[in-house]
């Protein structure tokens, strides 16, 4: 049976304490809070080990640069600072994308596990681009674990959906801020 959030987010606040004490052997308060609070999702892979998306928090500047089409940058600015739609989408790209490079791997890169510097019960993941070079590859990540990330990913998206939806329905546009600016001409 798989854990769920609650669960592995006690598990990864158990792991954080190790790194959130100091030599010295006081505990960094503030920087456990930031780390577990940051930690928006969290999926165990395989091994044990914890894959952590972090909190992307929610958008509210864009800017739209004037260099090569003044009156579109104005046009997108303006449409921006009004469609629901764009916010949403813009505020789920990092999610959609790194779905979409999970899901559709290229040809020209690898998808390795990282050791994390907080501690080795945790995982990062690299997309290493050097592939003609074998000697410094890590290890590739197996299909079951890019399942498991994936699924990690698309729960961050109905969460922070549903983050998106409360903070439009509180705010509406009212804090978006949009502006172009005069690019290389």
């Amino acid at each position: 049976m798989a854990k769920s959030q609650k669960e592995l987010k006690a598990q990864y606040a158990e792991i954080i304490k190790d790194h959130c004490t100091r030599k010295d052997g006081t505990f960094d308060e503030k920087w456990f809070k930031y780390l577990t609070k940051n930690a928006y999702i969290i999926a165990e892979l395989t091994d044990g080990r914890l894959f952590i998306i972090d909190d992307p928090g929610i958008e509210k500047r864009f800017c739209f640069d004037d260099s090569r089409d003044y009156e579109g940058a104005i046009q997108m600015a303006s449409y921006a600072a009004k469609s629901q739609d764009y916010f949403k989408e813009q505020n789920l790209r990092h999610f959609k994308s790194m779905i979409d490079a999970y899901t559709n791997q290229r040809r020209n890169y690898r998808i390795e596990y990282g050791d994390s510097y907080k501690s080795n019960q945790l995982v990062n993941i690299n997309f290493n681009r050097n592939v003609w070079d074998d000697l410094h590859h890590g290890d590739l990540v197996s299909q079951e674990d890019i399942a498991i990330i994936i699924e990690a990913y698309e729960l961050a998206i109905v969460k922070h959906t549903n983050r998106i939806e409360r903070y439009l329905k509180r705010y509406g546009m009212e804090h978006v801020r949009t502006w172009t600016y005069w690019g290389d001409r």
